[in-house]
């Protein structure tokens, strides 16, 4: 929904490059130090409040305090002005590369350009509205039901050709019905009779099924990715202790579990790299990373969870519901848990009552995600389950050397980066911060009829339908 709706003053293009869309002009400082934007003139947002420097620093302070890369950014920075209407300076103790990546940032809490009454909620909770300078306009929200957003008149489209997100933005359609149908077997009746569009990501097992049919499109996204496993509660026990999060990593069947929740070899990839196959840093090795690559050892983690004192006793694992990937990932994963000696309690939940309980933090002690291309394909500062307290892993990384090496990465040119992806993954299985099972491609369907779209879903992100449209 909110890519719709809402712009940044960045968004990447499909070569990945942060892109200038609510920026007109921009430039640094000879020492690197500070950075002067000039915003577009005559923007506004939806709700009819003129867009302004001023709005754009009370977003991007939200910003810097809600998001693990925004509070990353902040720890650089050491102010941020709008000395008029249409400029925000940055200003830098030291210099950095991640400021327009920063900018542009997808996946976790983005820095969307906002109005009043989102800024000034606070940061630690959701806003209650989306209100934005994009293309659509959210009219109606209907928990359970429906999102309808409108083709809002008054949008100014950034120049430049339409490029992933960047570029000119153009709504084709008069409004966009996001309906929520709870069950997967309505909602494929209803791409199969034309009733849906867009269907998204599919159980692998109705791919043959769907690629039949001529009136529908079924691609397999190479270029996208995603990281399954198991998210651990860090601040609970047994998962506070380290050696029964390693004893849960050693016991992964890797090839054996991917193979069963897709149905298929060219559906999945054996990784245990921090970042996802296909990546820049796809299957990078590390010492330590054995804790993956040579599992499973099951006899070894069985006597680690009893070295724990924790053998036998019951772990809740929470899912969401909806069959297809979510039910095969939540049955591979209780199997994985069990096998280590505990009894497991699995429950299943519709997205609101997951959320809300996935964020108990004295309640949780598993849950499953799959982190898509944006959160491991594209940069570490991306992911963040590895950023201490600031997923619902809630990881503390109590040697603060996981941090350490963030920072420095932030700070690295390419070569130093090649080489701290190294140090950061040999952390990450010193710790665990989430459970590694591998990566797996989504296999999408829609209607044939549908176009424009495409460009949107690279890197596995939500897909959204500015500059999409239908054949009559």
């Amino acid at each position: 929904m909110g890519l719709h709706v809402q712009e940044k003053l960045f968004e990447f293009n499909a070569d990945f490059v942060p892109t200038p869309t609510l920026v007109d002009t921009y430039k640094q400082s000879s020492d690197g130090l500070t950075w002067e934007f000039k915003l577009r003139s005559g923007v506004s947002f939806s709700n009819g409040i003129p867009f302004n420097s001023f709005h754009a620093r009370k977003s991007l302070e939200r910003y810097l305090k809600r998001d693990s890369f925004g509070q990353l950014l902040a720890g650089f920075m050491t102010s941020l002005d709008n000395p008029d209407d249409s400029t925000i300076v940055m200003k830098f103790k030291e210099p950095t590369g991640a400021v327009l990546d920063g900018l542009a940032r997808i996946a976790g809490y983005e820095p969307v350009m906002m109005p009043p009454q989102m800024y000034e909620v606070d940061p630690v909770v959701g806003a209650p509205t989306v209100i934005g300078t994009g293309p659509y306009k959210l009219t109606t929200y209907k928990q359970g039901d429906r999102v309808v957003l409108t083709k809002w008149a008054g949008y100014k489209p950034a120049a430049g050709p339409t490029s992933f997100n960047s570029g000119e933005k153009k709504a084709y359609f008069d409004e966009i019905h996001m309906l929520i149908v709870p069950d997967f077997g309505a909602r494929l009746a209803a791409l199969e009779t034309g009733a849906l569009d867009y269907l998204g990501s599919i159980p692998p097992d109705l791919r043959s099924r769907l690629e039949s049919n001529p009136k529908l499109k079924v691609v397999v996204e190479k270029n996208a990715a995603s990281r399954v496993g198991i998210w651990i509660n860090h601040v609970k026990k047994p998962f506070s202790d380290v050696r029964v999060r390693q004893a849960v990593q050693m016991a992964v069947t890797s090839d054996q579990s991917l193979f069963a929740m897709m149905g298929s070899k060219d559906l999945y990839a054996v990784n245990g790299s921090l970042l996802v196959v296909g990546s820049r840093w796809g299957g990078i090795r590390a010492p330590g990373d054995e804790l993956y690559y040579k599992a499973p050892r099951v006899d070894e983690a069985k006597k680690l969870v009893q070295e724990a004192g924790y053998a036998g006793i019951t772990v809740n694992l929470l899912s969401p519901g909806g069959g297809g990937i979510n039910e095969t990932h939540g049955l591979v994963s209780k199997a994985i848990l069990e096998s280590v000696g505990f009894k497991v309690d699995y429950q299943v939940f519709d997205g609101a009552t997951y959320s809300a309980r996935r964020g108990d933090k004295t309640y949780v002690d598993t849950f499953l995600t799959i982190g898509g291309f944006t959160f491991g394909g594209l940069s570490p500062l991306l992911q963040t389950s590895i950023f201490k307290e600031k997923f619902w892993n809630q990881y503390q990384d109590e040697s603060g050397r996981m941090t350490a090496l963030l920072n420095d990465f932030a700070k690295a040119d390419r070569k130093g980066q090649d080489r701290l992806i190294v140090d950061l993954t040999t952390q990450f299985y010193r710790d665990i911060p989430y459970v590694i099972i591998g990566d797996i491609y989504p296999v999408l369907a829609w209607r044939a009829e549908l176009h424009g779209h495409e460009n949107a879903q690279l890197f596995g992100q939500a897909v959204h339908f500015t500059s999409a449209w239908k054949e009559k």
